[in-house]
C-alpha cells in the first residue's frame, strides 16, 4: 500500500513539472484614466461664426468654460462640445452658493431657473 501511495505522489510531481505553461484567461486590467476635461477662463475663449475656440487655436473648444469674480472665486461654469455650449450652466453667488442654473443644447439655452 505504501508503494502505491509513493508511486502516486511521484507521478503527480512529475506530471506537474512538465514544460507546458498554463495561462489564465483573465480580462485585461483597465488602466486608470485621467480626467482630460480642459478648463479655461472665459477670457481665453473667442467666438467665430457662433462657435467657441481657444484664442489662437483652430479646433472648436471642447471642455469647461469658467468665469470668475474679481476676487478669484468662481462665478459660473458651462461645458462646451464641438465649440458650442452644451449641458448645465451653473451661476454662483459671491459666497459660493448656487444662484442660477440653465440647460444648454448645441449652443441654445433650453431652460433656466434662479435659486
Amino acid at each position: 500500500m505504501k508503494s502505491i501511495l509513493i508511486m502516486c505522489v511521484v507521478t503527480l510531481l512529475v506530471a506537474g513539472c512538465g514544460d507546458e505553461e498554463v495561462v489564465e484567461n483573465k480580462p485585461a486590467k483597465e488602466e486608470p484614466t485621467e480626467d482630460t476635461t480642459r478648463e479655461v477662463s472665459t477670457d481665453e475663449i473667442e467666438e467665430r461664426d457662433g462657435v467657441s475656440y481657444i484664442k489662437g487655436e483652430t479646433e472648436p473648444f471642447m471642455g469647461k468654460e469658467i468665469t470668475h469674480y474679481p476676487d478669484g472665486s468662481k462665478r459660473s461654469e458651462i461645458s462646451h462640445q464641438e465649440g458650442k455650449k452644451h449641458g448645465k450652466w451653473i451661476g454662483y453667488s459671491k459666497d459660493g452658493s448656487k444662484s442660477s442654473e440653465s440647460i444648454w443644447e448645441d449652443g441654445k439655452k433650453i431652460s433656466s431657473k434662479k435659486f
